[in-house]
């Protein structure tokens, strides 16, 4: 596949991304930022992700770099800018409120570029500021997409301005090396732990017990995974999973030494667990695959269907008659399990989806005759001169986690349809109030136990909610994390102890600013709730066997 070259426009509100860094993340990750803008530039250009320009390998080219600061207070980190390649704008104080001219000049400068020469294809955008909302809204009725990075609150109406909004823990790690991770597992990989103080027989037996499982279910869900272990006599000696300290660093050392198992996780919602090897199951592959992998599998001579081609011009024709048929949008989850049914003879001799890593990247290379795909989660397929996509917002719950849905609204009547609303126009995560009890216990436990490393932490703490069987994602813990530091709370200071009650105070004020920044006037009763939500979960959880536990 040929590569197609992508002409940018990078343009960069220093004071903000560099207030919002320090004040989130602290000195260290600011001042990278700052001193060193060359190396998280090479990640712009050569890893920041060019999925929404589609299919395809291309190639970033940053032709414009603009950086706009306030030379009274930011003069030192001006050279660093100006040796990486960048046009320093000054942008003094010019009011008593200290306001200055970045805005107007970051306006001025993008509007003279969509009417440059150069017809850029992608305006890149690293600040916070709300007030860049109208100028996203214009690049997009020129044909041009948008990126914006951004380190503090951006609301929802900037968010959905723009086409891509890289994750900003993934630019802290990743662009500025801050907080890396190196055990983190991560969508596409699961790395193998090394084994360390257990010795390989214990864990041959646990492999065992695993596979005895697998003989009558098909995958075994993480948070089912410590009671298998647990028939371990060894494993029932303590708690420090033998020695691996986590769930998943216990799990890969296990997948490490038996070739009959592997790991299965669910890209919509932040779950994973074990399978075995050989069995194609409900979920795409974690391990990157190799060129070899990657290949599609031919299909066997006894196959239903006289050829690759054949085959794939059916499922076309099965994808396109039922999407048509539907009065609305389809979830591809549902396309997926259809799909399941009708070809199960000729997916069990395929890897994955026929040799498509995803189902949606096998929908992609089929002829879909003018059907598209809208990314609200959980994902759809519709027919444009059919369907339309206006309320998919309203269903995104309901189709997403159906089982929390019916839980949330059975248990927490009250609360639901407020949960429900703040969920759909400020992302806050849609979780039972016990959820974030659990989150905010676990996240207080783990800052006090091991200081506060972003990649570590939301790691640790999503691990100890899911082996308590919560159906938290790192996602939910991330955003957690940075809300706290929104809302004004440093986590880590060892002079202050974390508690869950502080965690969930300032919590609920990040909430609070969400609700407000999103225009969603809260009645006396609504914010009497909405504290209800995040906060009094704690209460109730404390009252449980598993909170009385303190762990």
């Amino acid at each position: 596949m040929d590569a197609k070259n992508v002409y940018s426009a990078l343009f960069v509100d220093f004071d903000n991304l560099y207030i919002s860094l320090k004040n989130s993340f602290g000195k260290d990750a600011a001042d990278c930022f700052a001193e060193q803008p060359a190396k998280w530039l090479k990640w712009i250009v050569e890893s920041m992700s060019t999925d929404h320009f589609g299919e395809g390998v291309f190639i970033r080219h940053v032709l414009i770099r603009k950086c706009y600061l306030n030379p009274q207070s930011f003069h030192t980190f001006r050279p660093y800018f100006i040796n990486a390649g960048f046009e320093v704008i000054d942008c003094p104080k010019l009011t008593r409120e200290a306001k200055t001219s970045t805005d107007i000049h970051m306006v001025m400068h993008i509007m003279d570029a969509l009417q440059h020469s150069s017809n850029f294809d992608e305006f890149i955008l690293l600040s916070a500021d709300a007030d860049f909302t109208p100028v996203l809204i214009r690049v997009r009725q020129h044909k041009r997409l948008s990126v914006v990075i951004a380190a503090g609150y951006s609301s929802t109406a900037y968010q959905a301005s723009c086409d891509c909004l890289p994750r900003i823990d993934e630019f802290i790690q990743q662009a500025l090396g801050v907080g890396q991770d190196d055990e983190e597992e991560d969508d596409e990989d699961f790395p193998v732990a090394p084994i360390i103080s257990t010795d390989k027989a214990t864990l041959l037996e646990l492999s065992n017990l695993l596979l005895q499982k697998l003989e009558n279910v098909p995958y075994i869900i993480a948070s089912d995974l410590p009671t298998l272990y647990r028939r371990n006599e060894k494993f029932r000696e303590g708690t420090d999973w033998l020695g691996f300290r986590s769930l998943h660093n216990l799990t890969r050392a296990i997948i490490s030494i038996s070739s009959g198992l592997s790991v299965y996780h669910d890209t919509q919602n932040g779950a994973w667990g074990i399978r075995k090897t050989q069995q194609l199951g409900d979920f795409a592959p974690l391990s990157t695959p190799t060129n070899e992998m990657s290949k599609p599998i031919p299909l066997p001579q006894n196959a239903i269907y006289s050829s690759e081609r054949d085959l794939m011009r059916q499922l076309s024709e099965l994808i396109i008659a039922t999407v048509r048929e539907s009065p609305k949008p389809i979830v591809l989850a549902d396309l997926a399990e259809l799909t399941r049914q009708k070809f199960k003879d000729d997916l069990k001799s395929s890897e994955g989806w026929f040799g498509k890593p995803s189902f949606k990247s096998l929908l992609m290379g089929l002829d879909l005759d003018g059907l598209e795909f809208h990314n609200t989660t959980p994902g759809y397929l519709y027919d444009p001169t059919r369907h339309s996509t206006a309320n998919l917002r309203e269903k995104e719950i309901e189709n997403h986690n159906p089982a929390i849905f019916d839980e949330f609204r059975r248990k927490y009547p009250d609360i639901e349809p407020l949960a429900s609303k703040i969920h759909q126009l400020t992302s806050t995560p849609y979780l039972l109030p016990e959820h974030y009890a659990l989150i905010l216990v676990q996240l207080a436990r783990t800052v006090n136990e091991s200081g506060f490393h972003l990649a570590q932490t939301t790691r640790v703490v999503r691990d100890r909610c899911v082996e308590r069987g919560a159906p938290v994602a790192r996602s939910h813990v991330n955003f957690i994390v940075l809300g706290l530091g929104f809302a004004g709370h440093r986590l880590g200071d060892p002079s202050k102890p974390e508690t869950p009650e502080t965690l969930a105070d300032f919590l609920l004020i990040n909430t609070f600013n969400l609700c407000q920044a999103a225009q969603i006037d809260l009645t006396d009763k609504e914010k009497r709730l909405l504290s209800k939500w995040i906060v009094a979960g704690l209460d109730a959880y404390r009252a449980s066997p598993s909170g009385a536990e303190g762990t």
